[in-house]
């Protein structure tokens, strides 16, 4: 049984408490008559740092400790009481808590530790180092050792921390090791050669550690290289499943408009199949696209994956459409359009209502809903424009599309706008 849960019970058990979670408990101030019989004040003092510390008050649990160090002045206690300072990076308290005790136990290895690293994070890298090696020349600790290159670094003596941090990754071939190792060979002495060949080696023999993974991604972030990026963070998210490392995979493809690598990494991990519709799409794609969308809908019945079906169904079907595709299609669209208010989908299925003599009416509302939320979209007053056309409205229909002629190159907008103006100019 854990010492926080053992806490609980005792709670529950000597007071009668209805805790429904641990997250629940409030510890108690502290009274003479808050104070069992059967527990005395240092056992409580420590119950309450226990739980103070498990819900990450590390505050109270720091106050906790230090009232269990005045007590009985144990070392551990305030050991535990500088560490919950140093998780709040609350120097000042650090300082004060190693100025306290200190002079009463000037031998503790920890509490010097502590001080050294106090020193490093103000910068004070003499006195840090000093206190080091010290502490080296007594217990010869690896971890001492790298606090000490880490001082090394601060005083500029690069070399000497560079000696050190080699030796450290030959024996443990540690990622924290080795990512200061190119720390410093890539920025302090700018070999940087050498530093990728470093990280490289440790990915191709030991694995993508990610913390080595993610220092390559920095280096070729810094250096723009876009196939280092992606090649990196293709491994980072094989080794980590986080979401941030694909994102990042999808916004290079997409800045370098390399869809078609899009495509094949959204395929191989399966994180974003809307993402990979779109591209289908796109790409042209449209086997492929119908397939997913169909499948896509099947899953969740989201009336989106319904319109992408639909769309595609009518773009890759034969022209002029059939009774049978258009039937389909029209179904499909009445379902999206009774629920969902998408200009593009209004948009989409008001033109075929128009384009295809089906109903130009039920379509011309279609178009103006759509306009609604999309009042400048060249499509869309083509659409308005092309249904004006089919009711015989051609000057309505000319003055619609004629101002949107000089921002468009789309071919079948250009076909509209000839056989409205013949139209307007009675050569119907």
């Amino acid at each position: 049984m854990s010492r926080y849960y053992a806490f609980i019970i005792f709670i529950l058990f000597f007071t009668g408490c209805a805790v429904k979670s641990a997250s629940d408990f409030i510890a108690p101030t502290l009274t003479p008559n808050s104070i069992n019989n059967n527990f005395n004040e240092a056992d409580l003092y420590l119950l309450y740092a226990l739980d103070a510390q498990y819900r990450q008050e590390h505050d109270k649990a720091s106050i906790y400790f230090e009232k269990l160090y005045d007590a009985n002045k144990e070392p551990l206690y305030m050991h535990e009481a500088i560490r919950n300072r140093i998780l709040l990076k609350d120097y000042k308290e650090i300082k004060r808590l190693l100025d306290k005790s200190l002079p009463l136990h000037p031998n503790d290895a920890t509490l010097k530790r502590y001080l050294a690293a106090y020193h490093i994070d103000m910068h004070h890298y003499k006195e840090a180092q000093t206190i080091l090696k010290s502490l080296i020349s007594q217990e010869n600790d690896a971890s001492d050792k790298e606090l000490l290159a880490s001082t090394q670094l601060g005083l500029g003596q690069t070399k000497e921390a560079l000696q050190y941090y080699e030796k450290a990754y030959k024996k443990e071939k540690s990622a924290k090791a080795l990512v200061t190792l190119v720390n410093i060979l890539y920025y302090n002495l700018d070999k940087k050669e050498r530093a990728k060949k470093l990280l490289h080696s440790h990915i191709d023999f030991i694995g993508c550690d990610e913390a080595v993974c993610y220092k390559l991604l920095e280096i070729y972030q810094k250096e723009k290289d876009i196939k280092g990026l992606v090649k990196t963070a293709e491994k980072l998210h094989a080794k980590t499943g986080k979401i941030e490392f694909a994102k990042m995979i999808l916004e290079i493809y997409s800045y370098e408009k390399n869809y078609d690598g899009a495509i094949a990494f959204l395929e191989k991990s399966k994180i974003d199949d809307g993402a990979l519709l779109e591209l289908y799409v796109l790409k042209k794609k449209f086997k492929k696209a119908a397939k997913l969308a169909k499948k896509l809908y099947n899953e969740t019945q989201d009336l989106h994956f319904l319109a992408q079906m639909a769309m595609i169904e009518y773009e890759t079907g034969p022209h002029p459409s059939s009774k049978k595709v258009l039937k389909s299609v029209q179904k499909k669209f009445q379902k999206v359009v009774k629920t969902l208010d998408d200009p593009s989908y209004n948009n989409f299925y008001g033109y075929i209502l128009i384009d295809q003599d089906i109903n130009v009416t039920e379509g011309m509302k279609l178009i103006q809903r759509a306009l609604v939320k999309a009042p400048n979209a060249p499509y869309y007053i083509d659409s308005l424009a092309w249904g004006y056309y089919k009711q015989g409205e051609c000057q309505k229909a000319y003055d619609t599309i004629y101002p949107i002629m000089i921002m468009v190159k789309e071919p079948e907008i250009k076909e509209h706008y000839e056989k409205i103006k013949a139209c307007k100019e009675g050569k119907k």
